[in-house]
This record gives structure tokens, C-alpha cells and sequence, in this order.
């Protein structure tokens, strides 16, 4: 299922992508695959760059609209 993910988002060429880094999102466990983590780094850092991020946690939610501060961590992987 990560193998085909991985080839509809390269087929698709797309413009822009939005990234959500969420704990349970995909139900990582220890022992789950890792190649959509691993590929999804490498393919953003050389296509894409960030410019939009948003960090939601329980004290609440920052918005970076333009530049990002560089101390902003903006990984695509939770592990």
C-alpha cells in the first residue's frame, strides 16, 4: 500500500503537497514498514520546499505563513 501511494503521488507531478505529522495518523507501530516515511523525506527535501507550516499542539496553534523560523521543526516522520 506504500509502494502504490508512493507511485500515484510520483505520477502525479503534484504542485504542492501538504504534509500532517500526526502521531496516530498512519498507526505507526515499531515493527511498521518504514519506506513511505523514508521516501517522503527524501522526495520532499529534494522537490519542495516549505512554505506554508502549522503547528497544532494542546497549548494551541501557530500559524507560519511566510518565513519559517528555523528552529520550527517541519520533519515529515514521527519517529
Amino acid at each position: 500500500m506504500q509502494g502504490e501511494m508512493i507511485r500515484e503521488i510520483q505520477g502525479a507531478d503534484p504542485k504542492y503537497l501538504v504534509s500532517v505529522v500526526m502521531n496516530g495518523s498512519w498507526l505507526q507501530r515499531i515493527r511498521s514498514e518504514q519506506l513511505i516515511f523514508t521516501w517522503a523525506n527524501e522526495y520532499t527535501a529534494q522537490d519542495y520546499a516549505a512554505t506554508r507550516f502549522v503547528n497544532i499542539t494542546a497549548r494551541g496553534t501557530d500559524y507560519y505563513l511566510g518565513d519559517i523560523p528555523p528552529w520550527v521543526g517541519t520533519s515529515t516522520t514521527t519517529s
